[in-house]
């Protein structure tokens, strides 16, 4: 994977005087929201600091700050503010969340401010977050949400990530990007909209973890990996009881064939600590009608059954929902055997409608 390391040291010279032009107010405001929730008894983790602009302002408010950045340029400005102003409770170290290093359950706060829109994994990063974040903990977070956008510039942006000459960015809607929070486990508890042209929002999101001991690990909704085969056809064996999936190597290269198929066809899996929960594939379509609108069909629902009721199906299905709206299909299709009227009404829940077309199949 590509290191954008570079990329944001080139930009740390210039980062304060080319986002102060449209950001200025934006700043100002996550920073006075975020006071509010802070003391001086909690140990934060400032992800993706940049050049330290909101890090200096927040210090003074909590017991320690780490800031990190891939950036050693941008830590470089940072740390020169934190100098300048004498903030002691400043920690800087250049790394990335992933870092294994960064002990899990150690902050009581964990900020993310003009980051999560940049991070190639959204629902990974928001895993990361909680893991590192004491139970109950808080998430601050201020995010372009820039699915609202329907301009030039937008456009533009998504073409310019698309062939990687930018970092990777999430086109996200506000409603969007909250329910990819909600379904990794956060409540939100606080939202406002910071920047009406950009549709930047400040969210102030509750971890949902209960004290050590009495929780549950957080749900990971992500693509399957080559390591995922026996995993994913044990999901199969309780969808397909009849079929014998023990013999891994008989599907070893069906699978690999689907792993490497493209972005337009997928395995989705949820996973909670090393187990996988459930699962489902989606495959995204071109089309020519419907203004050339792609649409999408999921097939393979299936989640463990000590695990059914519990939010990993829902979570799962929520974030196909969700990587249809980012291809912009015009609609998501399923189909679900007649007898199953309890897996209807789940489905009916997440706005799946069964009254409007009526489908065939013919099994061969």
């Amino acid at each position: 994977m590509k290191s954008w390391q570079k990329f944001w040291d080139r930009m740390a010279s210039h980062y304060d005087v080319q986002v102060d032009k449209i950001y200025r107010r934006a700043y100002r405001d996550t920073v006075e929201l975020s006071k509010k929730y802070l003391d001086q008894d909690q140990t934060a983790l400032d992800m993706g600091c940049g050049t330290g602009i909101t890090t200096v302002e927040l210090a003074p408010w909590v017991k320690k700050i780490l800031a990190i950045d891939i950036s050693g340029k941008m830590i470089d400005a940072a740390r020169t503010k934190v100098q300048k102003l004498d903030r002691a409770a400043v920690d800087f170290m250049k790394t990335d969340i992933f870092d294994p290093g960064l002990d899990p359950r150690k902050f009581n706060v964990i900020f993310a401010f003009n980051v999560l829109h940049f991070t190639s994994d959204l629902d990974a990063a928001l895993f990361r977050i909680r893991k590192l974040l004491w139970p109950a903990g808080m998430l601050l977070c201020a995010s372009d949400c820039l699915g609202e956008q329907k301009t030039v510039q937008s456009l533009l942006l998504r073409l310019l990530s698309k062939i990687r000459l930018i970092p990777p960015m999430e086109f996200l809607t506000v409603k969007q990007f909250e329910s990819r929070l909600q379904n990794q486990g956060f409540t939100i508890i606080e939202k406002k909209i910071l920047h009406e042209k950009t549709g930047e929002l400040f969210l102030r999101s509750q971890d949902q973890s209960d004290p050590p001991g009495k929780g549950t690990a957080p749900v990971l909704i992500r693509e399957a990996r080559g390591q995922d085969l026996e995993g994913v056809l044990g999901l199969y064996q309780h969808l397909q009881p009849d079929e014998d999936f023990t013999d891994t190597e008989k599907y070893r290269g069906t699978w690999n064939t689907i792993l490497q198929s493209g972005e337009m066809h997928r395995i989705l899996v949820a996973e909670e600590g090393s187990e996988l929960t459930a699962s489902c594939v989606v495959s995204i379509l071109p089309n020519l009608t419907r203004s050339r609108r792609p649409y999408m069909l999921i097939e393979n629902v299936v989640t463990a059954p000590r695990y059914r009721r519990k939010g990993y199906g829902r979570a799962l299905l929520q974030n196909a929902i969700d990587l249809a709206h980012r291809y912009n299909c015009y609609k998501v299709m399923l189909m679900s055997s007649a007898n199953r009227k309890e897996a209807h009404e789940f489905y009916r829940s997440l706005g799946f409608d069964s009254e409007s077309k009526t489908g065939f199949q013919m099994r061969l």
